[in-house]
């Protein structure tokens, strides 16, 4: 869920801007219209009778004396007072070159203040009329005041829907977050756009994205009907992620990377980018083609995603998730294994399946890392907690998550091979024995195939010699008897865990689990109160079994079939790990 900033309540403040002379607003003009507009004014005053053109020269001359006789004394009132003054006075001036002698005054102000011009101007005009173009022309103008105006605009930028903020005149009126973002797109589209843009397009870039992530998802009401005025101001998208989109290419092609957007454009990956089940597609599709255009950029943008999933503030943290996987391989992040091992822990444990793909994919790539082997000494704590949570994951709902927490599993295994690293993982390595046993009868070929060859990894890393030889020598079902037998201090917790296999909706799993806890007579080391836990669940299993009618056969059919459907998921790479620990091709089990 989205956290948003707190909402304030302030009807009918929110784009209240001031109407260019009475006349209904229209778009924002571009320079081009600009100056056409100057060059007709001066053709129609040469024009205009000799007498008229005084009279005209004459107001033009006598509104600027007044505008500089009322700015004199309001400049000591306070930054924000002094903005809002500017802005309304400048909107009742007919002569744009006089908005230009404010510009000194403006920078100067800027870089006192930087955040009570920025909110103020924004709180002026949300919508970003013709007057606030012009303030931020003169405010950007300058290399030195855009350094400071940019991070203002992008703590804005950054809350959705609403930033909370306060100026030094006491307003505490929350700022939308759209207006920040119609005032990085006229600041984008100005004849001379600010060079320190480039110092921060990470910021940027992912602010924009996350935008486009809200405001797709969530669109409050007070949101929608700001969004409405400026729709109808400045003939804008209907819908304001559209606006973001559009600001993201904008900026894309205002770096020069038009690479970049046509690449995704081919794809038809923008469109995607507005859903929010599919917007980690075009993220990685974006991820793939900078990588293309610009390495070091992506690892800027890599590292403050990276902090912010650090701080679980990435509200769309499976796209900043997609990012990060995608680029993970091809830029130098040294030092960072354990961090990210850390990050890959909290995130495994929620209730999200792509984000767990995601995270899967992550671990691969930095399994296959050789700084990663080299620093392992360092790593144990993290790899026994990433080790834990990836145990869970090996009976999770979806074939694709099951088959690559197998393989991290084996792969960290085989990474670990001495020392207190090893003594770390021994206990997990232990209790994933069973649970690996059982998914070697797995209906899926590739997820038994992979149970047992990190079964066969667990028996090495475990030197249990003897176990390891039934694995080879495939008497496969020996295997869960030898293991009940020489581990019988274990066998109530083996048994334990094998009630959930006996539910299970593939009948090769619940055949394996009906035979390893089926009773033995003298042989049989089950304490009484674990084993009265068990047998009500067989008699039932038993019984569904031989009624073709019952509700559970019915169910376990579709669970079955389902099974069965799920597609091939078998990654490309993975072979060349397999081979790495000796494996050889898996041959599915016999009773």
């Amino acid at each position: 869920m989205i956290r948003l900033t707190s909402v304030k309540g302030r009807e009918g403040e929110e784009g209240e801007e001031e109407e260019d002379d009475g006349k209904s607003p229209g778009a924002v003009p571009s320079p081009e219209e600009v100056e056409g507009v100057q060059l007709l004014q001066a053709d129609t005053v040469e024009k205009l009778p000799e007498e008229k053109q005084r009279m005209h020269c004459h107001r033009n001359e006598q509104a600027l004396a007044d505008f500089f006789a009322w700015a004199e004394p309001i400049v000591a009132a306070g930054v924000p007072t002094t903005v809002r003054g500017i802005y309304q006075r400048l909107s009742s001036i007919k002569d744009v070159s006089a908005e230009h002698r404010l510009d000194k005054t403006l920078q100067e102000m800027t870089l006192a203040q930087p955040h009570d011009v920025v909110v103020t101007i924004l709180r002026c005009a949300p919508s970003c009329d013709r007057v606030a173009v012009t303030m931020w022309m003169a405010i950007v103008s300058s290399n030195r005041t855009a350094e400071k105006v940019l991070p203002e605009l992008l703590c804005v930028l950054e809350d959705w829907p609403l930033h909370s903020t306060s100026t030094s005149d006491k307003d505490n009126s929350d700022v939308f977050s759209l207006a920040a973002t119609r005032a990085v797109w006229e600041i984008i589209h100005l004849p001379q756009g600010p060079e320190r843009m480039i110092l921060y397009f990470p910021r940027l870039f992912v602010a924009l994205l996350f935008q486009i992530f809200s405001s797709t998802e969530q669109m409050p009401e007070e949101v929608t009907a700001f969004w409405r005025r400026c729709q109808h101001k400045h003939c804008l998208p209907t819908n304001p992620n559209r606006f973001a989109l559009l600001t993201m290419k904008a900026l894309l092609c205002h770096l020069e990377y038009e690479d970049v957007v046509s690449e995704v454009e081919r794809e038809c990956g923008w469109d995607t980018l507005l859903n929010t089940d599919t917007h980690h597609y075009t993220v990685r599709l974006l991820a793939r083609a900078m990588l293309r255009v610009s390495e070091p950029l992506c690892y800027r943008i890599a590292r403050y995603l990276f902090r912010l999933l650090r701080r679980e503030e990435a509200h769309w943290e499976v796209a900043a998730m997609a990012f990060l996987v995608e680029v993970l391989l091809y830029i130098n992040l040294k030092n960072w294994e354990e961090r990210i091992l850390q990050l890959v822990q909290i995130y495994l444990r929620r209730e999200c399946s792509v984000m767990r793909l995601l995270l899967l994919r992550c671990l691969m790539v930095l399994c296959k890392r050789p700084s990663l082997a080299e620093s392992m000494e360092n790593l144990t704590e993290s790899l026994t907690k990433l080790i834990e949570a990836l145990r869970p994951l090996f009976d999770n709902d979806t074939s694709r998550v099951q088959l690559l927490s197998i393989r991290i599993f084996q792969a960290v295994m085989a990474l670990v091979q001495k020392g207190k690293e090893r003594q770390g993982l021994t206990d997990c390595v232990r209790q994933s024995l069973l649970p690996l046993f059982y998914h070697m009868y797995d209906e899926n070929q590739f997820v038994a195939e992979a149970s047992w060859e990190t079964l066969l990894q667990a028996t090495i890393f475990l030197k249990r010699w003897n176990l390891q030889q039934l694995l080879e020598s495939e008497e496969l079902w020996r295997f869960g008897e030898c293991l009940l037998k020489e581990e019988r201090d274990r066998a109530d917790g083996y048994l334990r865990q094998s009630v959930m296999y006996l539910q299970s909706p593939q009948k090769s799993i619940r055949e394996a689990a009906m035979r390893l806890t089926a009773p033995r007579g003298k042989t049989n080391k089950f304490s009484p109160s674990i084993f009265n836990l068990v047998t009500p669940t067989r008699h039932y299993v038993r019984t569904a079994e031989t009624n073709p009618n019952s509700r559970f056969r019915l169910l376990q059919n579709q669970l079955r079939e389902a099974w069965r459907r799920q597609a091939s998921l078998l990654e490309n790479g993975w072979p060349s790990l397999w081979h790495k620990v000796g494996f050889r091709r898996w041959k599915p089990p016999h009773y």
